[in-house]
């Protein structure tokens, strides 16, 4: 569990389900893992997941699935928010830079695939999520082996 006593733990819930969500869609897409963190910043919970994907769209599916994580295993979030939104926006103009519509499809699409990803590998993903409630900080290594032995 986090270490800080004063961290709600809803929210260490929601930040590891979100950071859960993004390590899954990078594990399926064949980007890599480099860590996953959540830490209490005093003030709240944050997390990251670091690592790179070579594909724009998978990018935009990355950003998604935080979210589609929170969805997933809180029952809310639907929506892509937040800076993962305004990242995701930056590459969807990058490939249709002169269509909102375009623009929109990209997100809708990218939206729908990460609850997919989710979807077919919860198992994997409920792990993942209640390993970093226990650990707070995994290795890419780590991760990819507890999708590979919840699969």
């Amino acid at each position: 569990m986090l270490h800080s006593l004063t961290v709600d733990i809803r929210e260490a819930r929601r930040v590891a389900a979100h950071e859960s969500g993004h390590a899954i869609a990078r594990w399926a897409v064949g980007a890599g893992i480099d860590s996953i963190t959540i830490v209490s910043n005093g003030q709240g919970v944050n997390g990251r997941v670091v690592g790179d994907a070579d594909d724009d769209f998978d990018r935009i599916v990355i950003l998604s699935a935080g979210r589609a994580g929170e969805r997933a295993h809180l029952g809310e979030a639907d929506d892509i928010g937040g800076s993962d939104l305004r990242k995701a926006e930056a590459v969807a103009r990058l490939l249709a830079p002169n269509s909102s519509v375009a623009r929109e499809y990209l997100l809708d699409a990218a939206i729908r695939e990460a609850r997919a990803i989710i979807r077919r590998h919860r198992r994997a993903f409920d792990a993942l999520v209640a390993e970093l409630l226990r650990r707070s900080t995994m290795t890419g290594q780590a991760v990819v082996e507890l999708i590979k032995c919840n699969r």
